[in-house]
């Protein structure tokens, strides 16, 4: 355990070096999976019985056992967040050992609460306790050699906070009233000793994809972070507490000047130049010393001046740390 939250530590200090750097693409593996089914007329009634001993996740309608629905979590680190979500791809394969399935169409939820796939029934979590509000779907083929995916982008986008920590739901979109049934490859399915192993099947995995950040408008805020990402709004103000920047907003609360200040109302923030004097690759409205090259922005005794422009900087004497240097683009 304590090995698998250092990994994901280690993942979220990767992801925070690359924030600007190329997109990302996240593996993240399944931690638990199962499937629970009403099976009524099984003895004894599977409304009560765990089928974690499967390799196979059971999607199902039968006009008289009933329903059985999928449950899985994902390993997602705890350090991605929505707006860095590009796309998010999972990743399922047939059950071989199985006769094969239907074509189906299934949807997947966020779950409501968290399950314990050694215990969970069809009773123990309500049926799979799930959120409506927010589903992705996708098409699994028939029979029992296949591998395909399901965009799940939109479920992530709308509910990752309950899919990272509760997990996800899978069922038929349309249960009843025709029978419907295929089988995915569990985790379990890995275990080369399980009698039911077969090589080619895969575990449920989900792959997310994050975006490139970059600064549209070269005022020196990344887009991610940036209440305006394409008008220079260094100074990021928001007047009216909406969540757009004064330069973007139609009705900022604000007024432009001179029409603003005093007595009168607040002034807005003004659109800036992305003018970069210096050629470091800073702006100069975003730049500490936007008359010389300096790409680090150090600034040793935090006054806001650059080290290179500083005339008292804070840095460079006996026991202070080194001062940035001019550089010369």
């Amino acid at each position: 355990m304590k090995k698998h939250i250092l990994l994901l530590l280690m993942l979220c200090a990767v992801l925070f070096a690359a924030h600007n750097a190329a997109a990302e693409t996240i593996s993240c593996n399944t931690t638990a999976d199962v499937f629970i089914d009403q099976c009524l007329t099984c003895s004894p009634v599977g409304l009560d019985t765990n089928y974690n001993d499967k390799t196979r996740v059971m999607i199902s309608y039968h006009t008289t056992k009933g329903i059985a629905r999928g449950l899985l979590k994902f390993d997602i680190p705890s350090c991605i967040t929505v707006s860095q979500i590009q796309s998010a791809i999972l990743y399922l394969s047939s059950s071989g050992h199985t006769g094969g399935g239907s074509a189906v169409t299934v949807s997947l939820h966020a779950l409501n609460s968290p399950f314990n796939e050694n215990a969970e029934t069809w009773n123990t979590h309500t049926g799979g306790d799930y959120d409506p509000s927010v589903a992705s779907s996708g098409a699994l083929p028939v029979g029992n050699d296949w591998k395909t995916t399901v965009n799940v982008t939109t479920l992530l986008a709308g509910n990752l906070h309950k899919v990272r920590n509760n997990g996800v739901l899978i069922k038929l979109t349309t249960e009843g009233p025709t029978k419907l049934y295929q089988h995915i490859a569990s985790r379990e399915c890995d275990d080369a000793s399980n009698p039911n192993y077969v090589a080619a099947d895969e575990p449920p995995r989900l792959e997310i994809s994050l975006k490139t950040d970059s600064d549209s408008d070269g005022d020196g805020v990344l887009d991610s972070l940036d209440n305006c990402p394409n008008k220079c709004n260094s100074q990021q103000l928001d007047s009216d507490n909406d969540g757009e920047g004064d330069v973007c907003d139609p009705t900022p609360g604000c007024a432009s000047p001179p029409n603003c200040g005093g007595c009168g109302p607040k002034c807005c923030e003004v659109e800036c130049s992305v003018t970069d004097s210096d050629s470091d690759g800073i702006p100069d409205c975003a730049d500490n010393c936007p008359a010389k090259c300096n790409v680090n922005q150090l600034d040793a005794d935090g006054d806001g001046i650059g080290d290179v422009c500083d005339t008292t900087p804070g840095c460079g004497g006996c026991g202070a740390p080194q001062c940035e240097q001019q550089c010369y683009p």
